[in-house]
């Protein structure tokens, strides 16, 4: 876990003293969320129960616009250049961001089967 010397998460015994749902969130130096807990297996039920998200997360994943799913992307798809020169990732990684993730969503959101045929859907 990362400490936090301002503002310092609960300890776990302390959370463990509060109700099912509470939550305590930080936030480091770049603005990233450190922790997350959204749902919860029972035993007893044999069930997943799911707790009201924060806000805070809520807005945070809503407002990442792709972000993650590029990252991932990126990595499923990386051409490899196979001139020596090209190799390096301060060259290939702006080529990828812009050409990986445009012609995937282009496929996923409207259907298309071959991108020299494709249209704008909206």
């Amino acid at each position: 876990m990362v400490e936090i010397k301002k503002h310092p998460l609960k300890s776990r015994v302390d959370m463990e003293k509060l109700q099912r749902g509470d939550y305590d969130y930080g936030i480091d130096s770049d603005n990233k969320v450190i922790a997350k807990k959204c749902g919860r297996w029972l035993r007893e039920q044999k069930a997943k129960i799911y707790i009201t998200q924060a806000e805070v997360f809520a807005y945070y994943n809503k407002n990442m616009r792709g972000i993650g799913k590029m990252d991932q992307l990126i990595a499923a798809y990386r051409t490899r250049m196979r001139q020596k020169k090209w190799n390096n990732p301060k060259f290939t990684g702006p080529i990828l961001n812009v050409t990986v993730p445009v012609g995937r969503e282009a496929v996923i959101e409207c259907g298309v089967d071959n991108l020299s045929t494709f249209k704008v859907c909206c």
